[in-house]
């Protein structure tokens, strides 16, 4: 799902994303604290489904030193290798391996 935007959050493919798969993971290149991450945990703990796990893939709110693009996305996680290690460590961890989504 590609979310440009945080606001308005488009609940409708939301409802149909998170119905879909037992696990998502939100990328942004922004901090965490009232993102988009954010706003997805919100409208699913208020909306459901109650069995989806979310994990949140961003810039934690402190100091970020001067870096390039490349440089910034590799040390926060968010550079398709970091991405790829987490999606895998959420599999792992939530016992989804070899379960379709």
């Amino acid at each position: 799902m590609n979310a440009r935007f945080v606001k308005p959050l488009d609940a409708a493919v939301l409802a149909q994303v998170a119905a879909e798969n037992r696990l998502l993971l939100t990328a942004e290149e922004n901090v965490l604290a009232g993102g988009f991450g954010a706003a997805v945990l919100e409208h699913l703990s208020a909306h459901g489904p109650a069995s989806t796990r979310v994990e949140l893939a961003g810039i934690p709110d402190e100091f970020v030193e001067h870096g390039t693009q490349q440089q910034l996305r590799a040390q926060y996680g968010l550079d398709a290798a970091g991405l790829a290690a987490r999606a895998r460590k959420m599999l792992v961890e939530h016992g989804a391996a070899g379960q379709g989504r």
